[in-house]
């Protein structure tokens, strides 16, 4: 009679959890469809494409999911709206966070190194603490609701005070969804999941707005310090060489003895760098890849990780080198190729070389004439070398 007791109470516990499994998973499943329906009836209301893997599951099939994003163009900009999807913790601390967003993209970079995100007291006391760099204005209005960094701080003060960029910035510092510039795009974003085509296409709407207040201020501003410089000290190589400018990207390219090259003043992170390229005509066919050596590497092959190596000491201690078949990426590094990378490594902060291009990057923004001329012809003899171009060669293809 025990036995038949214990029998059913476990038979029954079984049933129990069985049952409540199956309800777990009927409205999770049930939820994730509704979501799905309500993101992609969004998506049309906001005449936007969704853009991305339908949701296909064991227990959901397939359809729309949040993790779609919807896309299209508004005012002649590339707009984007999603869920950013965060989790942290793990095991029975794990925990799924929502982001709702609306983001147009601007066509070029701002090149200012600018990031504009809401803050609150306590970020902005802990700002204060470690140091980091808050950018001021002068008005609290702004000061107060956002932490502002650039790598160009003058051109970021004037950027971000012209009148009609400045109303919109306060303006937004009060709604739901918060504004976040950066060079490359503006972002309105609200923690949780936002589905309905409402609020969604007013975000979007902010958005494009602030964008096109943010490009026309940049506008209104004119050169930067960096441009100013650039302008000064590299049209003068462009202009004896026929390079091309690009002052806004502060990048100059053309063709040097049949090479076609590229020298660009780059952000990376706050730091401003010089980046040299050769790019060549025909990609070289065998998956090169070649870096500097580090000391990680180093130990990294006394357990067994294989490069391609030359019988060079003086090439084979400096570089790390990928491709296949290993003769070939061999045959391509002749000792005159091999010369001319130790040189330019030698004035280089990084140098990569890949199937389709060589790249060398001085570690701040060159303001030599002489030097930027110099490194011109110093990568472009390493390309031509490396790629066989002799001189003449025909016009450059992407």
């Amino acid at each position: 009679m025990e036995a038949l007791f214990v029998l059913c109470f476990f038979g029954g516990f079984a049933v129990l959890f069985g049952g409540l499994l199956a309800a777990a998973i009927y409205f999770s499943v049930h939820a994730a469809r509704r979501s799905g329906r309500r993101w992609a009836e969004a998506a049309q209301r906001l005449g936007l494409t969704l853009v991305g893997q339908p949701r296909r599951g064991l227990f959901t099939g397939s359809g729309p999911s949040i993790r779609q994003t919807m896309e299209g163009e508004r005012a002649g900009l590339r707009v984007q709206v999603g869920m950013r999807i965060v989790s942290s913790g793990s095991g029975k601390n794990r925990q799924t966070h929502y982001y709702s967003y609306a983001k147009a993209f601007f066509p070029t970079s701002l090149e200012l190194g600018l990031a504009v995100t809401p803050t609150s007291f306590l970020s902005r006391a802990w700002t204060a603490l470690v140091g980091a760099s808050d950018l001021q204005l002068g008005d609290a209005r702004i000061d107060e609701p956002y932490r502002i960094a650039a790598a160009d701080e003058a051109a970021a003060r004037a950027l971000l005070t012209v009148p009609y960029l400045a109303e919109a910035l306060i303006h937004g510092a009060h709604g739901s969804f918060e504004p976040y510039v950066s060079d490359t795009e503006l972002r309105f974003e609200m923690s949780g999941q936002c589905l309905d085509a409402g609020p969604l296409g007013g975000a979007l709407d902010q958005a494009v707005d602030l964008a096109r207040r943010v490009l026309a201020a940049r506008a209104e501003i004119g050169p930067t310090g960096t441009e100013d410089l650039v302008d000064r000290a590299w049209r003068p190589i462009a202009e004896a060489r026929g390079l091309s400018i690009d002052l806004p990207q502060t990048r100059m390219s053309g063709r040097v003895e049949g090479v076609h090259v590229e020298v660009d003043a780059q952000l990376r992170g706050q730091r401003r760098v010089t980046v040299f390229t050769a790019r060549f005509d025909r990609w070289l066919g065998v998956g090169l890849k070649l870096t500097r050596q580090s000391s990680l590497h180093a130990v990294g092959k006394l357990f067994g990780m294989v490069d391609v190596e030359t019988g060079d000491p003086a090439f084979d201690d400096r570089f790390v080198v990928k491709g296949q078949p290993a003769d070939a990426v061999k045959a391509l590094l002749t000792p005159a190729v091999r010369e001319q990378l130790v040189l330019l490594q030698q004035q280089a902060e990084l140098l990569e070389v890949e199937d389709d291009r060589l790249s060398a990057v001085i570690g701040w923004l060159i303001r030599d004439p002489a030097w930027i001329d110099s490194g011109l012809v110093t990568v472009a003899r390493a390309g031509a070398a490396l790629a066989g171009v002799a001189g003449g060669a025909g016009p450059y293809r992407r």
